[in-house]
């Protein structure tokens, strides 16, 4: 993604709880934020809807409580990934 998408994701993730080094809320995600500029938006996005349906289907192994932060954590990124999206498409 190009220095403005990347700029207008991270303000949208920070808006939705990640911390300046990258981690999510519950700390089930750390993203390289440098690294960003070599991966599309569309792709990430790819990434983390497969991990929320990962998340979604193995409740039972990491228990209730874990998943749910984990699937929140995802939700969170995939949310803010629309967001941009949809301004860029407007």
């Amino acid at each position: 993604m190009n220095g403005f998408t990347r700029g207008q994701l991270l303000k949208e993730l920070a808006s939705r709880g990640y911390r300046d080094d990258g981690s999510s809320p519950f700390r089930s995600i750390v993203l390289d934020y440098s690294e960003l500029l070599d991966i599309e938006i569309g792709e990430l996005l790819e990434q983390m809807v497969a991990r929320r349906e990962k998340i979604f289907r193995a409740v039972d192994t990491m228990g209730k409580d874990v998943a749910m932060q984990n699937y929140e954590d995802a939700q969170r990124a995939i949310d803010a990934m629309k967001a941009v999206i949809k301004r860029a498409t407007e």
